[in-house]
Parts: C-alpha cells; sequence; structure tokens
C-alpha cells in the first residue's frame, strides 16, 4: 500500500530553487519519503498566491524543486502530484479531500508556527491523520512564538470553517489583500 504525504505550499517564491526556506522543507519531507517503507505519493497543495506571477503556483514551484533534489534511487518509490485549486489552506484541504478518502492514512507536513490551524483541518478532513511541523522559515525566529503571532490567523481559519459567510466576507478579503502586500513586497526593486 502507497502511502500519502500531503505538502501545504507556502507562498510562490521569485526563484524557488534559490529560497532557502523552501529548500530546507522539502529537504525535510523528501527524507521521510526516501525512508518510507513503501511507496509514496507526495502531493503539493497551493495555488498561485503571487499576483505578479499568475502562471506559478506555490505546487508546482514546490514539484520542480522535489524533482530536482529527489535522490536517483528513490525515483521509482515517489510520485508527485499538484492541488492548484485553492490559495488558503482551507480550499487546498478541502480540494485534496475530494482526491483521496479520510481513512487514507496521511501525513501532512506545514510549517511550524501553522501547525495549529493545520492540526484543526486535518482533524475534520482526515481523522486519523499526522501532522508533521517543521521549522524551516528563518524569519519567524523562535518557533514557539511564531506559533503564538499565528494564533488569530488559526482564529480565521477556522471561523472560515464554520462559516461560508465568514470566510467570503471576512477571511478571504483579508488573504487576498495579504497575498497582495507580500506580492509587492517580494517584487520590489531594491534600493539604489
Amino acid at each position: 500500500m502507497r502511502k500519502v504525504f500531503y505538502v501545504n505550499g507556502y507562498g510562490v517564491p521569485k526563484d524557488v530553487f534559490a529560497d532557502g526556506n523552501y529548500v530546507r522543507y522539502l529537504q525535510r519531507v523528501l527524507a521521510w519519503a526516501e525512508t518510507a517503507d513503501a511507496p509514496v505519493d507526495v502531493y503539493f497543495a497551493g495555488g498561485a498566491t503571487d499576483p505578479a506571477q499568475p502562471d506559478k503556483t506555490e505546487a508546482g514551484e514546490m514539484e520542480r524543486l522535489a524533482r530536482s533534489m529527489l535522490h536517483e534511487r528513490c525515483r521509482d518509490l515517489v510520485a508527485f502530484h499538484c492541488v492548484t485549486e485553492a490559495t488558503d489552506l482551507l480550499g487546498n484541504v478541502r480540494a485534496f479531500a475530494r482526491v483521496l478518502p479520510p481513512d487514507a492514512g496521511i501525513t501532512m507536513f506545514c510549517e511550524y508556527a501553522r501547525q495549529d490551524r493545520v492540526r484543526f483541518l486535518a482533524g475534520r478532513y482526515f481523522p486519523g491523520c499526522t501532522v508533521v511541523p517543521v521549522a524551516f522559515d528563518e524569519r519567524m525566529g523562535n518557533p514557539t512564538v511564531a506559533r503564538l503571532r499565528e494564533l488569530p490567523n488559526s482564529a480565521l481559519i477556522i471561523g472560515g470553517w464554520i462559516s461560508p459567510l465568514f470566510k467570503r466576507w471576512v477571511t478571504d478579503p483579508l488573504r487576498a489583500r495579504h497575498m497582495r502586500r507580500d506580492s509587492a513586497r517580494r517584487h520590489a526593486r531594491p534600493s539604489p
């Protein structure tokens, strides 16, 4: 029986091969995949979250990087798939739930600070799912403090899961604003 890994996206980088955070993140995921006792299906999740690069998706960029990092001896044991319908965690998990049954024995990977919201959604859609938080983002600083800073965002995700109206009128507009600001910051010209 194949194992199933679900890897949450973390934004579309300008150059995924030069992004140290993504490299560290996927190194951890691939280390698990390469030592698994069965073949592994890795599902990368994340849509086009950068308005300046609408043709790139989080999932697609992670797949490109993972293919280049995967050891030759494991290429026949690991299969990559992309879930690119949504640009937010709740939408990604819902799209993933349409692909696999709830009892598929899934291992979900996420950024350490975001583990509370991932655990909440994983428990609702995939009971028995294992969540593996990875502290890979150096900008976050202390992982425990970063996790506390993320609690308000976790509340927004939970609110969106409880109420579609809350998601539509509160969570989605805040997410769109965040994506615009993050894209502007990432693509800003360096000062002379």
